[in-house]
């Protein structure tokens, strides 16, 4: 019985843990985002930055 009682005591500080972790990284998100973006952005520039330079060689 007191392993059971144990048992599901960890299942429930487990459960707690996964809605904190994930409360915590949906507050993240946003900033995850903003990342990527600079970097995607950051990527058509170079991209373009390229093309123009093999633009005006010809």
């Amino acid at each position: 019985m007191r392993q059971g009682i144990k048992y599901a005591s960890q299942r429930l500080d487990t459960f707690a843990f996964e809605k904190w972790l994930n409360k915590q990284l949906s507050k993240l998100w946003p900033f995850v985002a903003e990342v990527h973006t600079l970097a995607f952005c950051s990527g058509v520039l170079d991209s373009l930055a390229v093309e123009l330079k093999a633009l005006s060689m010809f």
